[in-house]
């Protein structure tokens, strides 16, 4: 190989937990990132134990996750009225399965962790570095971005996920299109809020069934709890995973908990998502399926 320095497109978390693993393969890995800072977007993860396994090979993400929140004991599903449907210890068992539980985070917070540990390990993050064209060679691969600037390394990694410009270049290049999403005719609205004194006493990832609606949510810290409620909708925008100012927010959560108590919904789903601090709301897209390559 002429080259251990490795391309990686996009910086959220699949971007530097892939540099932290070439890095200690003894790559040199470069960071690739089109936004000029990390911003305050999206809502959460839930973090499973292979998850954990993967984020402690780069460094010990799992004592700082459950010293943030607490580990999810239970699996527990109930009608929209609060009926319960069925429950499983399961997740409790998780560190003696899978040496690891499950945890919920803050995506951000997650992301800005990630980003400090590229730096002290002497990573090369380029923010405001946006992906416009991919050559391939056959040693090696030049990336071409925005301005003019351009870098080659022995190899290039996609990790620009939702929007990915690197998996539309070099499916290109073989004839493919990636092809245009589609509206599911279901639209997500996220949100944080803290977490109902009846809701603290078992940490759990919780759902509840009702008539076209859908509500999963799980701890993110030991006072909040993120919430996703899922609806359908004759539109969609696709996700920009940015933030609902005060007034939109207040709106939007005013028909929302309207709708709920009008359906006889738990109180509790009413009390955890009136009181959210934190909003975002996006519509669920698929992309057509790509044929696999003879």
């Amino acid at each position: 190989m002429a080259s251990s320095k490795v391309l990686i497109i996009g910086c959220g978390v699949a971007g530097p937990v892939m540099a932290l693993l070439l890095k200690k393969k003894g790559y040199n890995p470069i960071i690739f990132e089109r936004a000029e800072a990390l911003g305050d977007i999206g809502a959460s993860f839930l973090i499973c134990p292979n998850g954990l396994k993967v984020l402690d090979l780069v460094g010990r993400v799992s004592r700082r996750l459950l010293d943030n929140g607490p580990s999810i004991e239970w699996l527990l599903d109930y009608r929209a009225g609060g009926e319960e449907l069925g429950c499983s210890d399961i997740p409790s068992n998780s560190k003696t399965l899978y040496k690891k539980p499950a945890v919920g985070v803050k995506r951000t917070l997650l992301a800005s962790w990630l980003r400090d540990m590229v730096k002290d390990n002497g990573i090369e993050l380029r923010e405001g570095w946006s992906l416009e064209s991919i050559d391939e060679m056959d040693h090696d691969v030049t990336a071409h971005f925005a301005g003019g600037r351009s870098e080659t390394g022995a190899f290039l990694v996609g990790c620009d996920l939702l929007r990915a410009t690197s998996r539309r270049l070099l499916l290109g290049k073989q004839g493919i299109s990636d092809g245009l999403p589609s509206f599911t005719g279901l639209a997500q609205t996220s949100g944080i809020s803290p977490t109902p004194v009846s809701l603290r006493a078992r940490p759990s990832l919780r759902n509840w069934y009702g008539v076209n609606m859908h509500l999963v949510c799980y701890p993110i810290t030991h006072e909040h709890t993120s919430w996703e409620l899922t609806l359908p909708e004759d539109s969609g925008q696709e996700a920009s995973w940015g933030l609902f100012d005060s007034d939109k927010r207040q709106a939007i959560l005013g028909h929302v908990v309207e709708r709920l108590r009008s359906e006889g919904w738990d109180e509790v789903v009413v009390e955890l998502v009136g009181s959210a601090q934190r909003l975002i709301k996006y519509g669920i897209f698929d992309r057509p399926s790509l044929e696999p390559k003879q």
